[in-house]
């Protein structure tokens, strides 16, 4: 059990590096940062709860070697979900594709850590293209998710939201 706290540990050291470099990247100011993770924080809490209870735990897709208990899943959703939620904040002025291209930069260094660190595993019976795309699919449906509660109900306008809406409406209009 040590060494799969040793391996959350790491991979939330990973999560915060990456966090500290999308901040760097968008020229934030440290206090700016700092508020930015706590928000972040605070929704990963959340929707972290949320996503690996009821896909994780419920739905049975994927497993974490510390298990489903109360300290694990708040640890789990605080931190890294709150560093993934953080990091999608930052990227509040991005159009669609360097968001889009970002989230799956990102989680693809989530998800090469965890290789190697086993901290959780996915129980999806899935050839490597088909889990792939399960989790292109999965990564950016949560970083929109993410940014669309921010952009529609918590006031932080984000390009990328703002640049699907407009797509769906054009498309819409022409449907019509």
């Amino acid at each position: 059990m040590t060494e799969s706290w040793l391996n959350f540990a790491v991979v939330v050291l990973v999560a915060l590096f990456l966090y500290i470099l999308i901040a760097i990247y968008s020229r934030k100011k440290i206090s700016d940062a700092c508020h930015i993770l706590l928000l972040g924080i605070i929704t990963g809490a959340m929707i972290g709860t949320l996503s690996d209870l009821l896909w994780g735990k419920y739905l049975g897709l994927w497993t974490y070697s510390l298990g489903y208990t109360l300290l694990p899943l708040i640890l789990n959703a605080t931190l890294v979900w709150g560093l993934f939620s953080g990091s999608v904040l930052l990227m509040q002025k991005m159009s669609l594709l360097p968001f889009s291209l970002l989230v799956v930069l990102l989680m693809g260094v989530y998800e090469i850590a965890n290789v190697f660190l086993g901290v959780w595993t996915y129980t999806l019976n899935l050839s490597l293209p088909g889990l792939l795309l399960f989790l292109l699919i999965g990564n950016l449906a949560m970083a929109l998710c993410i940014a669309t509660i921010w952009h529609f109900f918590l006031g932080r306008k984000f390009e990328a939201v703002a640049e699907l809406e407009n797509k769906f409406k054009t498309f819409y209009e022409n449907a019509r």
